[in-house]
């Protein structure tokens, strides 16, 4: 917003100066024709240049008064409206704070700007995360009557009654989520709850469609691998080919000296292409040996299903640390069918080392 008034400030500054240099275009003009009709009468001329000369000035006055006013209302604006409130909260809201004092920020805000959508939602956000379910109920239903076309309002209401209600789904929250879903249909809150509802109800068809939309929208690890959870579930009620690759990991202690923090990473994704991982499973190397299972649960930042492929790569890498381009030893099975129930044996050795 103060980009916007400074925009407006500028083109209001850039007018009036055009104001100033077409009125004293215009009274050159003037000035002109008034010296061709008196050439005979030069008492006359002097007398209009000089009426003219001060008439000009008078204008260009005006003109830089009005600017000034201009001015002067458009800082009072700025005050009045409170968009230097909200900087100045920007500014504390940046700076390395504790949780309280973020939490006392953002009430002083809705304090400030009762009727603000993103100060209200903020601490109703905070006293979810704080387990504080009565007074974020009171928000939310603050916020819908604010704003009642704001699906993630809807959604994320029926998501904190179903937290308080023992992670069950009531008509109450079955008729949020789908308010949700009527304004917006990708919603992942109002998709999750759905797929949570119908599974319930036994309607895995259902859960899993609903699953599958919102994989397709979810950002973060964790939401992604507990909807390839739910979506895994559900295609074993329906007595769909789930892919389980089981992989029997060893290590040749003889000639590869493990260290503490060593690990043990294997992950598939698409065969002969060096794509984001389909699945990823990890284990502490001193385990070994130790059986990791790809399936569609497994964590990935991809959102393809393992079982959308027909063949992949599976790679088994030994690491010091938890990037998994930083490796020292590497065992790759090219081609693997994810139809294949065959579990796979590998040993990491000296020959599998990589080169520095």
């Amino acid at each position: 917003m103060l980009v916007l008034w400074l925009i407006i400030f500028c083109l209001i500054l850039l007018a009036s100066c055009l104001v100033i240099i077409s009125c004293s275009t215009k009274l050159n003009a003037s000035q002109n024709r008034q010296y061709m009709n008196n050439t005979n009468n030069s008492l006359l001329y002097c007398n209009n240049n000089t009426h003219e000369a001060k008439y000009r000035k008078r204008k260009q006055a005006t003109v830089l008064i009005s600017i000034f006013f201009i001015a002067i209302a458009t800082v009072y604006l700025y005050k009045t409206l409170g968009f230097g409130y909200e900087l100045n909260l920007a500014r504390q809201l940046n700076k390395n704070i504790s949780t309280t004092e973020f939490y006392e920020l953002i009430t002083d805000w809705v304090k400030h700007k009762p009727d603000n959508e993103m100060a209200n939602w903020m601490v109703a956000k905070w006293q979810t995360q704080n387990n504080n379910f009565i007074e974020a109920e009171k928000t939310y239903r603050k916020l819908l009557k604010l704003n009642p076309n704001a699906s993630l309002y809807w959604s994320e209401l029926g998501q904190l009654l179903f937290l308080s209600n023992n992670n069950v789904v009531s008509a109450e929250i079955r008729k949020y989520y789908q308010v949700a879903l009527e304004i917006n249909t990708t919603d992942i809150t109002a998709l999750e709850l759905k797929g949570i509802d119908c599974f319930a109800r036994n309607q895995y068809k259902q859960a899993k469609l609903a699953w599958e939309l919102a994989l397709t929208q979810e950002v973060s690890i964790e939401g992604k691998q507990a909807l390839k959870a739910g979506i895994l579930q559900a295609k074993s009620k329906l007595g769909e080919t789930v892919v389980t690759i089981p992989i029997r990991i060893h290590i040749d202690t003889t000639n590869i000296n493990l260290k503490p923090n060593n690990r043990i990473v294997v992950f598939a994704r698409d065969a002969g292409k060096n794509n984001l991982p389909l699945a990823v499973e990890t284990a502490a190397a001193n385990k070994h040996p130790v059986t990791l299972i790809l399936n569609d649960a497994s964590v990935s930042m991809d959102s393809k299903l393992l079982s959308e492929v027909d063949k992949v790569d599976i790679v088994a890498r030994l690491t010091e640390s938890s990037d998994v381009k930083s490796y020292t030893h590497e065992v790759i099975f090219r081609n693997i069918s994810t139809n294949n129930k065959t579990q796979l044996n590998l040993t990491f050795t000296k020959d599998s080392q990589i080169s520095e």
